[in-house]
């Protein structure tokens, strides 16, 4: 079947790359809802009792006390929104320059409460970088893939989990090493359709190196003793 994948271009590749994208909108819908339900839940309690105390008071001071209280769950909504409303700014296929602590400090709020295994995500990031211009599709795809894979690999380990981000400039790329305590079952994780999950393609993976490679990037995976490191090298363009 690998014979059967073999794009080479990105018109050719996209409509992988949007199908790979709408899949995992699909799987993270609950997850948003999920998020977005405790503030909303409080939001509601937080109206119900300020519409109360309108019936029950006339002090000015008593009822300044509960728009104050709505703030907080409205605030909690605001930030969750904004969170999944900024990777928009990472699917961009024009070349642009990347603030990458914004990108890193996105990144590590998106991924924290995560939205398909409910994982308490936490990355460990070592920065050498602060600005560099590539195009935002290559940086997010990539490392979304490789920390949803190594999700996929935790999903009924414990609910902490923490991985290793470390980003260094090896002109003319961008290099990064993310570290995961898992362990890949499959050899070849480039291989297209070869897979150790029930109801997946085996194309995630394949698709970060095909991305890459378009443009004069590559991929590299070490798994031993229970970690396996990918190491990205995304182009500057």
């Amino acid at each position: 079947m690998a014979k059967n994948f073999e794009p080479s271009s990105l018109e050719e590749l996209l409509p992988w790359l949007n199908l790979y994208a709408q899949a995992l909108a699909g799987q993270m819908f609950p997850g948003y809802l999920h998020n977005l339900n405790n503030p909303l839940h409080l939001l509601k309690m937080q109206t119900s009792l300020v519409l109360q105390k309108l019936d029950t008071t006339t002090s000015a001071k008593d009822l300044k006390k509960h728009p104050q209280q709505l703030q907080l769950p409205e605030k909690k909504i605001n930030e969750l929104v904004q969170i999944i409303q900024y990777r928009e700014n990472f699917n961009s296929l024009e070349k642009q320059p990347l603030d990458l602590n914004s990108f890193l400090n996105w990144l590590e709020a998106y991924w924290q409460n995560n939205l398909l295994f409910k994982h308490n995500v936490e990355l460990k990031v070592e920065n050498k970088v602060l600005n560099f211009t590539t195009i935002p599709l290559l940086l997010n795809f990539s490392l979304e893939q490789a920390l949803l894979n190594a999700l996929e690999e935790l999903e009924k380990e414990p609910k902490q989990v923490q991985f290793f981000l470390t980003i260094e400039k090896e002109t003319p790329f961008l290099k990064i090493i993310l570290t995961t305590p898992t362990l890949l079952e499959v050899e070849n994780a480039f291989e297209p359709f070869i897979t150790s999950k029930k109801n997946h393609l085996g194309l995630g993976l394949t698709l970060v190196q095909k991305l890459l490679s378009l443009f004069q990037g590559k991929a590299e995976i070490l798994s031993q003793e229970n970690t396996t490191t990918l190491t990205l090298f995304i182009p500057q363009v």
